[in-house]
């Protein structure tokens, strides 16, 4: 009997802990989310805060909104964006799937991409992309 007990406190400790560790902390795919809502406000120091240090390192502010701009100009308006599958690799690196949809000129067109995360000091970063379809 008093084992059964104990059990049952272990897994409500558990139970606790893990909805606490939710609560406190950015899932990799909510900073994806926060990124793109960010550049389809064109609030681009928003997103690009959202950066790795490493990004940051090689890319300025400046570019990063020179590069934002051109590519909104080419694929038109980022009209949604549908997180897929998070994927971690160890417990420092996340890979989230991401397929946007663009419309520009009454015709949609849609881009897969991986984005790679870091977590830089308990927080996850967007790193870089890759388009895989």
């Amino acid at each position: 009997m008093r084992r059964k007990s104990t059990l049952t406190l272990i897994a409500a400790v558990c139970a606790c802990l893990i909805v606490l560790s939710a609560c406190s902390s950015v899932r990799p795919r909510d900073v994806v989310q926060e990124v793109y809502e960010a550049l389809q406000k064109n609030d681009y120091k928003a997103a690009y805060d959202l950066t790795s240090s490493f990004f940051q390192q090689n890319t300025n502010y400046e570019a990063f909104e020179e590069a934002v701009k051109k590519l909104f100009e080419e694929k038109g308006e980022l009209k949604q964006v549908e997180i897929g599958k998070t994927e971690l690799v160890g417990s420092q690196t996340a890979l989230v799937n991401v397929t946007l949809t663009w419309s520009k000129d009454g015709s949609d067109t849609q881009e897969e991409k991986r984005i790679t995360l870091p977590n830089e000091k308990g927080k996850w970063k967007v790193d870089g992309s890759i388009i895989i379809k």
